[in-house]
């Protein structure tokens, strides 16, 4: 390998003995001579193609296979060594006459399997030679088998062997990380895994280069198995740390960079040994680990200080007398690719050269003046010329765009990346199209020029070979004779040529040549696929709108949450949103439930607004007060969009009754407080016109009557309105829960209660709108009392007890209305009820004829949901009810009782008298101990009600259980029970 014979061979055997866990070691500085001996193969021009075939057939001859020989090697056609052991490895060294490929007798060294075998890896990838592959397998699965095989270099090799497009599954590189892991488990960490590397050659008397270059392969495998599993990166970067310690720091300082940096030619100096591949050794555990990257340019500047005008670099520091070195100059090359091969491509390429022209005209591999071949280091050179011959490619680059219905023809660019500095004067190019492509129209017009050559003069020529393949020529005519820059060569307009699939544009044959008419590196690169897929995704069936009713600041527009199940076969989705137009006046000019849009395009064209929602659970928040409608469209990986979801049934992004933030009316805080009910009994009763100034307040009634749906602006500010206003009042987020379902048989009343049966004229007239058989169901209450003017004077109408006594806050109106007077009220609050029975409000009149009496002429009931419930319709027009009582004065004293029972909130206690009497009820514990007096005073006949919240006597609430109440009225006496729960 070196230019001198100063050391005894036996002395290489020695290194191999005991470097059982490392790369193959290089042979001693001296052991061989290669200079200006008989069988050196000069190559005029350099062949870089040739000698990485040439290297890769003599490392696959040289193989002890054991398939048998089923990828050609192992014979010469003479000798098929029958006493090799075939155990898929490579002898150490082999001297070769008198027979080219002649094997020894000897196992493989163990530590020489991913070393030699990587250069196959490099070879095949550049050729694709099927028996390089048959090779390389041969060799991963002995290795995969032998736990002694478990160097840094077989490690690398198993995980880029299993990255190949032929192998399947993970095996071999589970095995590397088996082996791993295993190293690391015997040395306790990755830390000292390198240590014991390091003091072991130091041990050895290698206090030197070798050093760092045995360890630095361990950072790059440990970086590559971070790559496929993780866990790993914290390993690459310990083990990079021991070199870096040892070579800057000295600690301990066994391969001072400094210190070693020099040369004997007598190769007596053991410190000067493998300098240039520790510096390599160096730079790939800097760089594999991404560590200490600061040093490696300095690193670099080493190695190109002990670079020759031939392109070799020396064994030792500086371009010494004949110390080139073909170990040192194939590492310095797949360090520097690893840090940077295009500043240093022009370096590179000498140093390949080098390589290239050094071969043996005997095997074509690499031979020493004494006759002896190295497996290990013809498999180092190859990787060599086959890592820098591979970073010189032609490949088809598309865009990643499918083919599609919106896409029909792509345009696929074919670039030359180079990283060789020699001056190329043309190219031929042949291609190939899988039968799942063609092209988009004739040859002529879609195979066309790129710019590779713009500014040059130049012929391009195509020819169809009518085999799905095509052979583009170019060169450059006249002067300059070259460039030495890659660029795109060429584009191909592909089309589908059938169904849907996935098609293939292959590089097959690459013929470069220089301005001499030399070839220059380059190959073709990897297959390049374009997906063929023109069905839509499948579409959203269960999109679903929701208003957020919390946490959506005091803005007055509150975010919608957007749900669906996205299709597997999607990769983007796309929600537009549609208002129904017109707030707040929605029915009074030209809003309009949309239609569901065809496609995105005819969604924009027809005013539908995309939003920001990209996924499942996200929001949406709308500027402007609206009832949102909602779409999603999905697209998949090649833009095919699907048909449209459903379309969502409509969303409020603002409160019914939010009308107001305290200051500008109109505006809103997300919250319906005692402001907005302000306003609303302000305007209570107002008839509106098309852009009224309180258009509004008109929030109901909505489509479905619930607060969640769309109003239908009837142009009244009155019982609808107030329903609205009502259920959201100060609790906007409550969450109601399903409505339960109506005991028909059960339902409240609206009664009128009368003071006189036959009144007359002149006397006073008092009628009771009186709510019965109310268990808690009724929160709002809509009656007009309807009387002949000429016959009745309405003198007062005043609230009844019963809203009097409720503990929430109640609102009641009275409003003139035609022939009589109008009465509504509502428990003000979401969840809120009118507890208990009684008096509504008490109406007073002078009689003018006799026996005139007023009626109930309109009657509505709404439950908490805003449901009719009663036995009357939601709105009686011009109907007298039936639910007129004259006179209405209880037979008999009865103790009706209390309504609810059990209860949570409130219960109200009926009662009926026949007479005036005095009254008196109260609650007991089960002790008997008063708890709380409800009422103590006198009661005109009629009927009657009084209210418990469950609190004591000072206010405070008593704890749920069973309570009794006593009732008195006049002597009857009659004891009750109660369940506070």
């Amino acid at each position: 390998m070196n230019a001198r014979l100063t050391v005894q061979l036996a002395l290489a055997a020695i290194i191999v003995l005991t470097s059982g866990a490392w790369a193959g070691s290089p042979t001693a500085p001296g052991t061989e001579n290669i200079s200006g001996e008989q069988g050196i193969l000069p190559v005029d021009p350099v062949d870089l193609e040739g000698a990485l075939l040439g290297g890769a057939d003599y490392v696959k001859a040289m193989q002890a296979d054991v398939t048998d020989d089923n990828a050609g090697n192992g014979t010469d056609g003479v000798d098929e060594s029958p006493d090799d052991p075939d155990d898929g490895g490579w002898d150490w060294r082999v001297t070769t006459p008198p027979d080219p490929v002649s094997h020894t007798t000897s196992a493989s060294p163990k530590n020489l399997y991913g070393a030699t075998a990587i250069g196959l890896y490099y070879a095949y990838l550049v050729e694709g030679d099927a028996t390089y592959l048959t090779a390389m397998t041969d060799a991963a699965d002995v290795m995969i088998g032998d736990a002694d095989i478990r160097s840094a270099a077989d490690l690398v090799f198993l995980m880029l062997f299993n990255d190949l497009p032929d192998v399947s599954g993970t095996t071999y590189q589970d095995a590397a990380k088996t082996k791993y892991d295993g190293r690391i488990t015997t040395y306790g960490s990755a830390t000292a895994l390198a240590e014991y590397i390091r003091d072991a050659r130091a041990g050895q008397g290698y206090e030197n280069g070798i050093i760092a270059w045995d360890i630095g392969p361990w950072a790059r495998a440990a970086a590559m198995l971070d790559d496929r599993y993780g866990g790993y990166a914290s390993d690459a970067d310990d083990i990079a740390e021991v070199i870096y310690q040892d070579s800057f720091n000295d600690t301990p300082g066994y391969f001072d960079i400094i210190d070693d940096a020099g040369w004997d030619p007598t190769y007596g100096d053991t410190n000067f040994w493998w300098y240039t591949l520790g510096i390599s050794g160096l730079i790939t555990g800097f760089v594999a680990s991404d560590t200490h990257m600061a040093e490696v340019p300095g690193l670099v500047t080493r190695l190109l200080d002990s670079q020759y005008t031939s392109g070799a670099i020396s064994g030792s520091y500086g371009a010494n007398t004949d110390d080139e070195d073909w170990q040192s100059t194939a590492y310095a090359v797949l360090a520097i690719i690893l840090y940077d091969a295009d500043t240093y491509a022009a370096e590179i390429d000498d140093m390949c050269a080098w390589l290239a022209n050094t071969r043996d005209v005997l095997t074509g591999g690499w031979r020493y003046s004494s006759g002896n071949h190295y497996p290990e280091v013809c498999g180092e050179n190859t990787a060599a010329i086959g890592a820098y011959f591979g970073l010189n490619t032609v490949t088809p680059d598309p865009s990643g765009d499918c083919l599609s219905v919106t896409n029909l023809c792509e345009t696929v660019p074919v670039n030359f990346n180079r990283v060789d500095v020699t001056e190329a004067r043309g190219i031929s190019v042949t291609f190939e199209l899988s039968a799942e492509l063609e092209l988009c129209v004739d040859v002529a017009n879609s195979i066309n020029q790129g710019t590779w050559l713009d500014g040059y003069s130049e012929t391009f020529q195509v020819v169809d070979n009518l085999d799905g393949t095509y052979t583009v020529d170019q060169a450059i005519l006249g002067t300059p004779c070259g460039t030495a820059t890659g660029g795109e060569l060429f584009t191909v307009d592909v089309k589908a040529a059938g169904g849907d699939g996935t098609g293939t544009i292959m590089i097959t044959e690459v013929i470069a040549r220089d301005c001499s008419n030399r070839p220059l590196p380059a190959t073709g690169g990897a297959a390049s696929t374009i997906t063929i897929d023109t069905a839509p995704p499948d579409f959203v069936a269960d999109l679903l709108a929701t208003q957020i009713k919390s946490g959506n600041g005091t803005d007055g527009t509150t975010m919608i949450t957007i749900s669906f199940t996205a299709p597997v076969s999607a990769d983007d989705v796309f929600v537009y949103r549609k208002g129904f137009g017109d707030y707040p006046e929605y029915d009074d000019g030209t809003g309009v439930t949309p239609t569901a849009p065809t496609d995105p395009s005819d969604a924009v064209a027809n005013g539908w607004t995309l939003t920001g929602v990209t996924a499942n659970g996200e929001t949406d928040e709308p500027a402007t007060r609206d009832f949102w409608y909602y779409v999603v469209f999905t697209e998949d990986a090649c833009d095919n969009v699907s048909a449209v979801s459903n379309i969502t049934e409509g969303t409020l992004n603002y409160h019914l009754g939010d009308v107001t933030d305290g200051v500008i009316n109109g505006d809103g805080d997300n919250d319906v407080g005692t402001a907005d009910i302000s306003l609303l009994g302000a305007n209570y009763g107002a008839t509106l016109i098309h852009n009224d100034p309180v258009n509004y307040l008109d929030v109901g009634p909505t489509t479905d009557y619930s607060v969640d749906a769309r109003p239908t602006t009837d142009n009244e500010v009155e019982f609808e309105d107030l329903m609205m206003f009502a259920i959201n009042h100060t609790e906007v987020s409550a969450n109601h829960g399903d409505a339960p379902v109506l005991d028909a048989a059960d339902m409240p009343e609206l009664v009128l209660a009368l003071s006189e049966r036959s009144p007359r004229a002149g006397q006073t007239l008092t009628a009771w709108i009186r709510l019965e058989n109310n268990d808690a169901l009724v929160k709002g209450l809509h009656s007009v009392v309807s009387f002949d003017e000429r016959h009745l004077e309405l003198r007062d109408v005043t609230i009844g007890k019963l809203l009097e006594n409720q503990s929430e806050q109640t609102f009641f109106k009275t409003l003139d209305a035609p022939d009589g007077v109008l009465v509504d009220a509502a428990v003000i609050g979401a969840g809120k009820a009118i507890i208990g029975t009684g008096e509504v409000a008490e109406l007073s009149f002078r009689v003018r004829v006799d026996g005139a009496l007023p009626k109930l002429a309109e009657i509505a009931l709404r439950d908490c949901w805003n449901r009719n419930v009663g036995d009357a319709p939601g709105e009686w027009e011009g109907e007298e009810s039936t639910h007129v009582v004259s006179g209405d004065i209880p037979s008999r004293l009865t103790l009706v009782g209390a309504r609810p029972n059990p209860f949570t909130a409130g219960t109200a206690i009926a009662f009926d008298l026949p007479e005036a009497l005095p009254v008196t009820i109260e609650v007991f514990d089960v002790n008997g101990r008063l708890v709380r007096t409800l009422t103590k005073q006198g009661y005109p006949a009629g009927h009657h009600s009084t209210n418990w919240d469950g609190s004591a006597t000072n206010g405070a609430r008593v704890a749920a259980g069973v309570y009794f109440y006593s009732f008195r009225a006049g002597d009857h006496r009659e004891m009750r029970k109660l369940l506070l729960y």
